[in-house]
């Protein structure tokens, strides 16, 4: 017998399918951020610098732009200016900051490309030439302060590197070799002018042209006859656009003197510059501060041979270092006696003269009126090592041999090196009794960090601030967190 049909009128009830709701993009999305958060905070973070993005250009700024106006002069100064003499320093004592900003006084500020050449009253200030020199320390070289080395030079108009016989005609008033200290390439670099023109180079400034990084260390320059140089370390081994800033001070100028007798002033409109103190010796000056006055100290002895001298400490309101001024000493005879230095800055001018005290007759200050900042835009360092044309991270620059003497230098070659700077405190760094002086060969910047968090006290965990150009250690989880997820969404 067939089953009874269903003679119900009403519509059949629909099966319900199961209900998902929100709950399970909300678990995928939890689950997705816990596994993000886990990779975030257990990776390896990535040690990478872009050799062509500008970082914290404030000194750049500061340096290759328009004449600040100086600081008024402060009568405090002067009034506070206290001699303390002991039997082997003389300390000076004055109100103020001892390491003022130092600036030049209402300078032109001028741009040329490459090798060019900056019109000067008589003639012309030419950048010819460049020079590059660096090389491995042999046994018996790597407790000294630096190596000897035979530089390459290159004519700046072609980038062409020089012959023998064109080197020696080019270096026959120039010194022919290099003092290579170990971390960076030693550079000099020579210029040509009149060689009765007036003009005196304050100082120089080295920048990478991408990242605006400030490249130059251990300053040293001179002139004779119309051959200018100006030498110093650079901080980088890859090739890429850069730009020498070099601050001229040229004629007219004015002479002045003044006795040489401490209380005497040489004076100027917008700064004033008093002799402080006068000794017999100069070892050396050192400065600083302490919570009412700041000071500069000369520590006063014969030189080793025992030759007579005598020192000249000039302190400047508001400042000292970068003035337009040569200063002479002139003797008894009205000729200059001969110099044994200068050194000067922030507040202070050392000059010291070989002589007795009772030789001297005057101080002659020749004060230049124009002073020029000419910025020398450049292609590139020549001489650098060719494997690091191109470089797309700073952390794989392939270093030939580095020497390093101390923690101090190992840790300036990483921030160098890198165009980072670590934050304070600084990383311990705690090698094994002799480990300095330490010599490396083919070496990337990865390597150098890598080796010296290696000698911390704990595990150090790395990460790179684009932005302020730091190397930030121990963040905590959170700070981490945050970091990274900024850098997932591009900000």
């Amino acid at each position: 017998m067939p089953p009874p049909e269903d003679s119900s009128d009403s519509p059949a009830e629909p099966v319900s399918s199961p209900r998902r709701g929100p709950l399970l993009p909300l678990l995928i999305l939890v689950v997705f951020g816990v596994v993000v958060t886990v990779v975030i905070l257990t990776g390896r973070p990535r040690l990478f610098v872009d050799p062509s993005k500008p970082g914290n250009v404030k000194q750049y700024e500061e340096i290759v732009g328009p004449a600040a106006p100086a600081p008024d002069k402060t009568a405090a100064f002067l009034e506070s200016l206290r001699v303390i003499r002991t039997n082997d320093r003389v300390r000076v004592e004055f109100q103020g900051n001892s390491s003022v900003s130092s600036r030049l006084l209402n300078y032109t500020l001028h741009r040329v490309k490459g090798a060019g050449a900056l019109k000067l009253p008589k003639g012309e200030f030419r950048l010819r030439y460049q020079g590059i020199g660096h090389g491995a320390f042999q046994a018996d070289e790597l407790d000294d302060y630096s190596a000897r080395v035979k530089p390459r030079f290159f004519d700046l108009t072609d980038g062409r590197e020089l012959a023998t016989n064109e080197v020696a005609e080019v270096l026959s008033r120039q010194p022919r070799s290099m003092n290579f200290r170990g971390a960076f390439p030693k550079v000099r670099f020579l210029f040509g002018h009149r060689a009765d023109e007036e003009l005196k180079i304050i100082a120089y400034h080295l920048f990478d042209a991408r990242t605006k990084a400030s490249l130059s260390g251990g300053f040293s320059w001179g002139d004779q006859d119309g051959l200018a140089h100006v030498e110093m370390d650079v901080r980088r081994w890859h090739s890429g656009p850069v730009e020498l800033a070099v601050d001229l001070a040229v004629a007219p100028v004015e002479m002045v003197e003044i006795p040489a007798k401490e209380g005497a002033v040489i004076r100027q409109p917008a700064w004033d510059l008093h002799l402080a103190a006068v000794t017999e010796g100069d070892s050396g000056t050192s400065g600083g501060s302490t919570s009412t006055n700041s000071f500069v100290e000369i520590r006063a002895k014969r030189t080793n041979d025992d030759r007579p001298e005598i020192s000249f400490l000039f302190l400047g309101d508001p400042w000292a270092y970068q003035l337009p001024i040569e200063i002479e000493v002139i003797g008894k005879d009205g000729k200059p006696m001969q110099s044994s230095g200068r050194s000067s800055s922030g507040r202070y001018i050392m000059k010291s003269v070989r002589g007795e005290p009772g030789e001297v007759d005057h101080i002659r200050a020749k004060i230049y009126r124009d002073v020029r900042r000419v910025v020398f835009e450049l292609p590139t360092i020549h001489g650098l090592p060719n494997e690091n044309d191109g470089l797309k991270n700073l952390f794989d620059a392939r270093i030939p041999h580095l020497r390093f003497k101390s923690q101090w230098e190992f840790r300036q070659a990483i921030e160098g090196l890198t165009q980072l700077r670590f934050g304070s405190p600084a990383p311990p760094f705690q090698p094994p009794a002799g480990y300095f002086p330490k010599e490396f060969h083919d070496v990337t910047p990865r390597d150098l960090l890598e080796e010296y968090l290696a000698y911390g006290t704990k595990p150090q965990d790395v990460a790179i601030d684009g932005e302020k150009r730091a190397l930030i250690l121990d963040e905590t989880p959170i700070q981490k967190l945050i970091r990274q997820l900024k850098k997932l969404l591009g900000k």
